[in-house]
């Protein structure tokens, strides 16, 4: 989207050089996590200790030798017993990398959004000991890193380096989860898609005991159409050009914007995911409180 006037005010968060190297990106995120942690209560840390905690329903794979029998033989239901550092989770970031999260706003992109939000959610996670992988989508390639302690600076270096190219692709193979883990699924996107292929891919991951988690990404402006005179929009994946008076289009696109959220938000809830909408270009902050008071409560 492009317009003949451009919006230059800065966002208030950041400061556009810091992003311009990996010690920024991975500055901002570290302050982002702390800011966020900020007046949370900190709630029991896993991976610290190895004493019974839970039990969990038996899986494909797992070792019958911690299945408890007893338990069995009243409930009639195989359960494994899991200590605090057997029940770790592992999150798995999956940024949507197609060219129209280049939509800027206040000198942020959705894709430069979309990074520091990521980086800064792996950054609680490693706080609690868990441990943390990444996929970056688009149908020119699929980049994966998988959870594994001692990596963090590859991802990092890889989230820095990535560019957006193409659209989400009509099917994604994801290499084989280890059983015995929680995963979380952490889907950053603006959930443009041709067909049904984000819904398709989101449930794809649902089975088992995963959870999955949308931030989508909007701007003030995409949102409320706040424009003041005649704008040029072009569609960042198929370079589409249209010029519209938007004074005279606003309360009807804003009536549709509103629909397509409610949408949206009620497919994903739908799907059994999460959804949560970040505006841009706000601070994720009170975003990433709220999504870890409902992983608390969850």
């Amino acid at each position: 989207m492009s317009d003949k006037k451009r919006y230059t005010t800065p966002a208030q968060w950041f400061n556009p050089e810091e992003l311009q190297s990996l010690k920024g990106l991975e500055w901002l995120a570290r302050k982002l996590a702390h800011e966020t942690l900020s007046g949370l209560h900190s709630g029991k840390q896993l991976g610290q200790g190895t004493d019974f905690s839970q039990y969990r329903s038996y899986m494909p794979g797992d070792d019958l030798r911690r299945v408890d029998w007893k338990l069995y033989g009243r409930t009639d239901r195989l359960y494994v017993k899991e200590s605090e550092l057997e029940s770790r989770t592992r999150w798995y970031g999956i940024l949507d990398a197609s060219a129209s999260m280049q939509y800027e706003e206040s000198n942020i992109s959705k894709w430069q959004y979309a990074k520091i939000l990521w980086a800064a959610i792996t950054y609680i996670a490693r706080q609690q000991g868990d441990t943390d992988g990444i996929v970056l989508v688009n149908d020119k390639q699929v980049e994966h890193l998988p959870p594994k302690p001692g990596a963090e600076q590859a991802r990092m270096q890889l989230l820095y380096e990535a560019k957006v190219a193409g659209v989400w692709p009509s099917t994604i193979t994801l290499p084989a989860l280890q059983a015995g883990f929680r995963n979380k699924f952490i889907l950053i996107t603006d959930l443009y898609e041709q067909a049904n292929e984000l819904g398709s891919f989101i449930r794809s991951l649902l089975p088992a005991k995963n959870q999955v988690v949308v931030f989508h990404l909007m701007g003030r402006q995409e949102m409320e159409l706040d424009f003041k005179e005649t704008t040029i929009f072009e569609d960042a994946e198929t370079g589409r050009q249209i010029e519209t008076d938007t004074a005279k289009i606003r309360e009807a696109y804003q009536t549709n914007v509103a629909s397509y959220l409610q949408q949206c938000r009620n497919q994903v809830l739908g799907w059994h995911a999460e959804y949560h909408l970040c505006q841009m270009p706000k601070s994720p902050v009170n975003e990433l409180r709220l999504f870890l008071r409902n992983q608390v409560k969850g």
